[in-house]
């Protein structure tokens, strides 16, 4: 199953999404992926400049955790989303993210996110490759002569 939505991404909004996901996961019996801007952050490694926003940082984590979700490893920009603010500094932040249960990524475990380059957002768009690779079996020996 795949979940893509869109909310307002205000503090209260999110927060009752993430309660949400905590009610719905115990009767989610197959692999899930949660693909979107959850306009927040877990670590303050994810973001340059501005503050840590802590508290909203610790109700999204527990939402990660109580769900079992797992980041998929993104390549290319470690941000996805950019803002100039007051003074010209810059804010950068990991907000768009892959989240998957554990068997949806046992079935995709070579899946990654490619972050590509942002065109007319703050936003950069991110390209899901799950590049499946199923076990054909051992491959037979075969000996050309020239």
């Amino acid at each position: 199953m795949c979940t893509r939505l869109y909310v307002i991404p205000l503090p209260s909004t999110c927060s009752k999404l993430w309660d949400h996901f905590k009610y719905r996961n115990p009767l989610i019996h197959q692999p899930w992926m949660l693909l979107r801007d959850f306009d927040e952050i877990i670590y303050p490694t994810e973001q340059c400049g501005g503050f840590f926003p802590n508290a909203r940082a610790n109700v999204f984590g527990s939402m990660i955790d109580v769900c079992f979700l797992f980041d998929v490893y993104s390549i290319s920009s470690f941000f996805t989303w950019q803002k100039r603010c007051r003074n010209n500094v810059i804010i950068s932040r990991m907000l768009d993210k892959c989240l998957t249960s554990d068997t949806w990524k046992n079935m995709f475990p070579n899946a990654y996110v490619e972050v590509l380059c942002r065109m007319h957002s703050n936003h950069n768009p991110l390209f899901l490759r799950c590049d499946r690779q199923e076990n054909r079996g051992v491959k037979p020996f075969k000996f050309e002569a020239t």
